[in-house]
């Protein structure tokens, strides 16, 4: 069965014929993984661009990709099961957030975190965990900006090591926050310096097999390399141009990325002044 796709992110276009295997299937999302331990998923036009994704041009039914199913990629066409997914005429995505480092104005800035408080205030976080979770949470994420204003690479090592595997879920709640606080170093300091000396020191507590879900791994890996989903993008541009409507869309598209998932990377991104 041939299956059209949409585009393919640039990272794994660039990757050697492999063997592998689906790792999860979900009502919009199939996720692989392949022999080099590497994330591929397969997702709808719905969930759009990210950095290891294969769009596919429109909806399709999972179910025949079951777990643990065989797949190949032969460096232009992914095959599994029956499906074939050719990326010849797919358009290439750029998950990388710094190919366009023009500096954030300011006004964007408070822009954005107002608009983040409007999203918060909207749809409290602290509804949809429970107390002690919660209180984990916020402790982390204090400790997080708090080292991050301080330059404290040990309180960051810290509260990464607390925030990491926190919470239930594919993606766990410490997870996004880290995320959204790696999406907000990108996109601050693109212009003026490296944000991977404050990221580095974060990068630890992810990396421990077993400290968090493969998947959350995987998102966590390619944020410290500054790669992102669509919508990240999105904002970013927004925020470059001082569209204050645009970039409020953007963070609404971000906000509804899983139950909690985007609020949570949203949180990160902005508790910090």
């Amino acid at each position: 069965m041939e299956m059209p796709v949409r585009s393919i992110s640039q990272c794994l276009l660039d990757s050697e014929p492999a063997f592998l295997r689906v790792l999860s299937r979900h009502h919009r999302v199939v996720n692989l993984e392949d022999e080099r331990g590497r994330l591929w998923a397969v997702v709808h036009p719905q969930i759009g661009n990210g950095p290891f994704h294969i769009v596919l041009a429109e909806q399709a039914e999972f179910a025949a990709l079951e777990r643990g199913a065989a797949a190949r990629w032969d460096g232009r066409t992914l095959t599994a099961g029956t499906w074939r997914m050719h990326a010849d005429a797919a358009k290439i995505w750029d998950p990388f957030l710094a190919r366009a480092p023009r500096p954030i104005p300011a006004a964007s800035w408070k822009a954005a975190r107002r608009c983040a408080q409007t999203i918060m205030a909207a749809s409290p976080l602290q509804k949809d965990m429970d107390a002690h979770t919660w209180t984990r949470l916020r402790q982390g994420v204090a400790l997080l900006n708090e080292a991050r204003q301080a330059e404290d690479a040990a309180g960051l090592r810290e509260a990464a090591a607390r925030l990491t595997g926190l919470g239930p879920g594919l993606t766990p709640a410490g997870d996004d926050v880290l995320l959204g606080f790696m999406a907000r170093g990108w996109i601050q300091h693109l212009a003026t310096s490296n944000p991977y000396s404050v990221i580095r020191e974060l990068e630890p507590a992810w990396a421990e097999k077993g400290k968090t879900s493969r998947i959350s791994r995987a998102w966590l890996e390619h944020a410290a390399a500054g790669r992102f989903a669509e919508p990240w993008h999105d904002l970013r541009a927004a925020m470059s141009a001082a569209d204050v409507e645009a970039v409020c869309r953007a963070m609404a598209r971000i906000a509804g990325i899983g139950a909690t998932s985007g609020r949570l990377a949203l949180l990160g991104a902005f508790s910090m002044p």
